[in-house]
């Protein structure tokens, strides 16, 4: 006995050797790689950018443009400097017009009354000119009533309008000239450097609007060590809608990370081939109940008949995925017949008859 006791601790000994052996490999792998890529973005060239901004009197009551602009440019590789004394990569040239409307403001909570904006007109033009000669130009226009904005948490309420429809108007406007000018590189670069969700949402929505241009680039990014650039290309993909991203998605559905799986699984059922609703077929079995709720949520977006039939089957499912399929059943078809799996099969046969 107390032999086969001793051979027993050996053998726990040794795969717990062979277990830390594999951890730490995969560790200075998952190390190797993620040093790689800050190295790969290290070397991508930083451009020099200057900023020339005309703004008429209204718009000169403190609002930051500049600021504003610098913030969304530099993750996307661009250095916005006042002067160039060598010449610039690019100019960037704001012409904006602010119209604002004034009234009595009631202040939350002192009940003070004051005289603050109520609300603001911004238009203007965007031109990006570049140092091989190209020239780029947009447009923009947005009003924006004080009363939609006024809970958003701005210290000084007046800025509201101007500030949503900077963001709104001016900043995608930006980031299609850059597109333009330079190609989906700086877009996707700043989805690795940033931190600012927003001005992720941003860029990612200007390769969205790239289309098959930026379809390549993206599918190399889903592999990034990054979950916030890997969950973003994937969203991205979806939206651009083209079947080249297909079968580069499906090799990343098993993927261990819950919010990237999910983010494919959407995507594949946005681009609306078989082939992505098939794929997602087998997890609605998956002893993982999140591989479960994944199928389920994505297949609810699809309008299928393979994917009500799919959520039919799921039912059953004691856990979160029964539930979420009959909520999803009940979005696609404008039926409710909650979790009974037959009232449900009796009624699909009756639409084939």
């Amino acid at each position: 006995m107390r032999r086969l006791a001793w051979i027993a601790i050996g053998g726990l000994l040794l795969v717990g050797a062979v277990y830390w052996a594999r951890s730490r490999q995969e560790s200075a792998l998952r190390t190797a790689q993620i040093h790689q890529e800050v190295e790969s973005l290290r070397g991508l060239p930083k451009r020099l950018t200057k900023i020339s901004i005309q703004q008429d009197d209204q718009a000169r009551h403190g609002f930051p443009f500049a600021g504003k602009v610098a913030e969304l440019m530099e993750p996307a590789g661009f250095v916005v400097i006042d002067k160039c004394k060598t010449p610039c990569d690019s100019v960037l040239d704001i012409h904006v017009t602010v119209d604002v409307r004034e009234g009595q403001y009631i202040s939350e909570g002192t009940l003070e009354v004051s005289t603050r904006y109520t609300g603001a007109s911004l238009s203007g033009n965007l031109g990006l000119r570049t140092s091989n000669g190209g020239r780029f130009s947009k447009s923009f226009a947005g009003d924006k009533p004080l009363q939609t904005v006024i809970r958003g948490g701005y210290k000084n309420p007046s800025d509201a309008p101007i500030f949503e429809i900077f963001w709104e108007h001016v900043v995608p406007s930006i980031a299609d000239l850059l597109g333009e000018a330079y190609g989906p590189e700086p877009l996707i670069r700043a989805l690795r450097t940033t931190g600012d969700e927003e001005i992720r949402y941003v860029h990612s929505q200007a390769l969205a609007r790239m289309g098959r241009r930026a379809v390549g680039p993206l599918v190399s990014t889903l592999g990034s060590r990054h979950q916030r650039v890997r969950v973003g290309a994937a969203g991205t993909l979806g939206e651009i809608g083209d079947q080249q991203a297909i079968v580069p998605l499906l090799s990343f559905l098993k993927s261990d990370d819950e919010d990237f799986r999910f983010s494919v699984a959407c995507a594949l059922t946005k681009l609306g081939d078989p082939r992505g609703v098939e794929a997602l077929m087998p997890f609605l079995s998956h002893r993982d109940s999140s591989f479960r709720d994944t199928a389920v949520t994505a297949l609810a977006r699809s309008e299928s008949e393979k994917a009500i039939d799919a959520l039919i089957s799921i039912l059953d499912d004691t856990g979160v995925a029964g539930a979420r399929a009959a909520l999803a059943l009940k979005h696609l078809t404008g039926v409710a017949f909650g979790r009974d799996q037959q009232l449900w099969r009796n009624w699909r046969q009756q639409r084939h008859r």
